[in-house]
Protein backbone atom coordinates (compact mmCIF):
# COMPACT_ATOMS: atom_id res chain seq x y z
CA UNK A 1 0.00 0.00 0.00
CA UNK A 2 1.32 3.45 -0.76
CA UNK A 3 0.02 6.46 1.24
CA UNK A 4 1.06 9.74 0.40
CA UNK A 5 1.18 13.25 2.32
CA UNK A 6 0.91 15.69 -0.22
CA UNK A 7 1.69 19.74 0.58
CA UNK A 8 -1.29 21.82 -0.55
CA UNK A 9 0.60 25.16 -0.80
CA UNK A 10 4.63 24.15 -0.59
CA UNK A 11 6.77 24.14 -2.92
CA UNK A 12 10.55 22.47 -3.35
CA UNK A 13 12.99 22.49 -1.71
CA UNK A 14 12.37 19.52 0.84
CA UNK A 15 14.99 18.37 3.27
CA UNK A 16 15.93 15.12 4.30
CA UNK A 17 14.49 14.48 7.39
CA UNK A 18 14.57 11.03 7.96
CA UNK A 19 13.39 7.08 7.91
CA UNK A 20 10.44 5.95 10.00
CA UNK A 21 8.06 3.43 10.21
CA UNK A 22 8.13 2.41 6.26
CA UNK A 23 7.85 5.88 5.39
CA UNK A 24 10.72 8.49 3.81
CA UNK A 25 9.98 11.91 5.31
CA UNK A 26 11.53 15.25 4.63
CA UNK A 27 10.86 18.66 5.82
CA UNK A 28 9.96 21.93 4.03
CA UNK A 29 9.94 25.66 4.60
CA UNK A 30 8.75 26.45 8.22
CA UNK A 31 4.91 26.72 8.36
CA UNK A 32 5.09 29.37 11.42
CA UNK A 33 8.14 30.00 12.91
CA UNK A 34 10.55 26.46 14.17
CA UNK A 35 7.24 24.55 12.69
CA UNK A 36 8.40 23.05 9.18
CA UNK A 37 6.46 21.33 6.91
CA UNK A 38 6.47 17.56 6.68
CA UNK A 39 6.22 15.21 3.46
CA UNK A 40 6.10 11.64 4.10
CA UNK A 41 5.88 8.71 1.39
CA UNK A 42 5.02 5.51 3.10
CA UNK A 43 5.43 1.46 1.94
CA UNK A 44 3.33 -0.66 4.35
CA UNK A 45 3.76 -3.90 2.50
CA UNK A 46 1.27 -5.89 4.87
CA UNK A 47 -1.58 -3.51 5.07
CA UNK A 48 -4.36 -3.06 3.18
CA UNK A 49 -5.00 0.07 1.89
CA UNK A 50 -8.67 0.19 2.55
CA UNK A 51 -7.61 0.01 6.14
CA UNK A 52 -5.41 3.01 5.55
CA UNK A 53 -8.07 4.87 4.09
CA UNK A 54 -10.69 4.11 6.05
CA UNK A 55 -8.58 5.63 8.79
CA UNK A 56 -7.60 8.97 7.45
CA UNK A 57 -11.03 9.25 5.40
CA UNK A 58 -12.93 8.83 9.09
CA UNK A 59 -13.75 13.08 8.79
CA UNK A 60 -14.61 13.15 12.74
CA UNK A 61 -12.38 10.10 13.46
CA UNK A 62 -9.13 11.43 13.14
CA UNK A 63 -8.33 11.61 16.85
CA UNK A 64 -7.18 7.82 16.35
CA UNK A 65 -4.32 8.65 14.55
CA UNK A 66 -3.88 12.50 15.54
CA UNK A 67 -2.02 12.47 18.95
CA UNK A 68 -2.79 16.37 19.62
CA UNK A 69 -6.76 16.00 18.82
CA UNK A 70 -8.39 16.54 21.82
CA UNK A 71 -12.33 17.35 20.39
CA UNK A 72 -13.34 17.52 17.02
CA UNK A 73 -17.01 18.28 15.49
CA UNK A 74 -18.61 17.89 12.35
CA UNK A 75 -20.34 21.66 11.74
CA UNK A 76 -21.46 21.12 8.32
CA UNK A 77 -21.26 18.37 5.87
CA UNK A 78 -22.30 19.09 1.88
CA UNK A 79 -21.01 18.06 -2.07
CA UNK A 80 -18.11 20.46 -1.60
CA UNK A 81 -16.66 18.98 1.96
CA UNK A 82 -17.26 18.16 5.29
CA UNK A 83 -16.27 21.30 7.88
CA UNK A 84 -14.69 20.06 11.12
CA UNK A 85 -14.51 22.04 13.79
CA UNK A 86 -11.17 20.58 15.97
CA UNK A 87 -9.28 21.24 18.83
CA UNK A 88 -6.07 20.42 19.73
CA UNK A 89 -4.16 20.07 23.15
CA UNK A 90 -0.93 20.37 22.95
CA UNK A 91 1.36 19.88 26.38
CA UNK A 92 2.22 23.44 28.46
CA UNK A 93 0.35 25.57 25.72
CA UNK A 94 -2.84 26.65 25.47
CA UNK A 95 -5.55 24.61 23.52
CA UNK A 96 -5.31 25.05 19.21
CA UNK A 97 -8.44 25.42 17.54
CA UNK A 98 -9.42 25.78 13.70
CA UNK A 99 -12.57 25.34 11.56
CA UNK A 100 -10.95 22.53 8.76
CA UNK A 101 -12.88 22.01 5.27
CA UNK A 102 -12.26 18.25 4.58
CA UNK A 103 -12.82 16.43 0.94
CA UNK A 104 -12.62 13.06 0.28
CA UNK A 105 -11.87 12.23 -3.65
CA UNK A 106 -12.20 8.65 -4.52
CA UNK A 107 -10.58 6.67 -7.79
CA UNK A 108 -11.19 3.31 -7.57
CA UNK A 109 -9.07 1.79 -5.14
CA UNK A 110 -7.15 5.13 -3.87
CA UNK A 111 -8.38 7.36 -2.23
CA UNK A 112 -7.13 11.29 -1.18
CA UNK A 113 -8.36 13.29 1.50
CA UNK A 114 -7.72 16.96 1.48
CA UNK A 115 -7.96 19.33 4.41
CA UNK A 116 -7.96 22.91 4.08
CA UNK A 117 -7.80 25.46 7.41
CA UNK A 118 -10.96 27.34 7.05
CA UNK A 119 -12.36 31.17 9.16
CA UNK A 120 -14.49 29.85 11.84
CA UNK A 121 -15.15 30.08 15.73
CA UNK A 122 -12.73 29.76 17.97
CA UNK A 123 -13.51 29.37 21.77
CA UNK A 124 -12.37 31.88 24.46
CA UNK A 125 -10.45 29.46 26.33
CA UNK A 126 -8.03 28.68 23.17
CA UNK A 127 -5.70 29.96 20.43
CA UNK A 128 -6.22 29.97 16.65
CA UNK A 129 -4.73 27.37 14.95
CA UNK A 130 -1.72 29.32 12.55
CA UNK A 131 -2.15 26.38 9.59
CA UNK A 132 -3.44 23.17 9.31
CA UNK A 133 -3.81 22.06 5.35
CA UNK A 134 -2.52 19.05 3.51
CA UNK A 135 -3.73 16.17 1.37
CA UNK A 136 -3.45 12.16 2.08
CA UNK A 137 -2.92 10.22 -0.73
CA UNK A 138 -3.61 6.52 -0.12
CA UNK A 139 -3.42 3.16 -3.08
CA UNK A 140 -1.92 0.42 -3.97
CA UNK A 141 1.82 0.09 -4.19
CA UNK A 142 1.54 -2.06 -7.06
CA UNK A 143 -1.32 -2.31 -9.26
CA UNK A 144 -3.26 -5.34 -8.37
CA UNK A 145 -0.73 -6.44 -5.43
CA UNK A 146 -2.40 -7.85 -2.62
CA UNK A 147 -1.29 -6.41 1.05
CA UNK A 148 0.67 -3.54 0.12
CA UNK A 149 -0.32 -0.09 0.72
CA UNK A 150 1.56 3.24 0.15
CA UNK A 151 0.98 6.38 1.49
CA UNK A 152 2.31 9.99 0.76
CA UNK A 153 1.38 12.83 1.24
CA UNK A 154 2.76 16.29 2.69
CA UNK A 155 1.02 18.83 5.76
CA UNK A 156 1.52 22.50 7.19
CA UNK A 157 0.01 22.47 10.54
CA UNK A 158 1.65 22.45 14.43
CA UNK A 159 -0.56 18.90 15.16
CA UNK A 160 0.92 15.56 14.45
CA UNK A 161 -0.02 12.41 13.45
CA UNK A 162 0.57 8.86 13.80
CA UNK A 163 -1.23 6.82 11.09
CA UNK A 164 1.81 4.23 10.76
CA UNK A 165 1.01 3.61 14.77
CA UNK A 166 -2.63 3.66 14.15
CA UNK A 167 -2.90 1.34 11.17
CA UNK A 168 0.01 -0.99 13.01
CA UNK A 169 2.41 -0.34 10.48
CA UNK A 170 4.88 0.57 13.84
CA UNK A 171 5.38 -1.88 16.21
CA UNK A 172 6.10 0.23 19.01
Amino acid sequence: MLVALASLAIAAPWAEAREAHGCHVTTGADVVPGIPAVRAECHWPTIEPAVVADLVGDVDGQARFVWTLEAESVVRADDEGTWVLQRHALPGLRDREGLVRIERIADGEALEVRWTLEPGPVAADAVAMEANDGVWRVGRATAGERGSCSRSGALRAAPSADVARAVGADPA
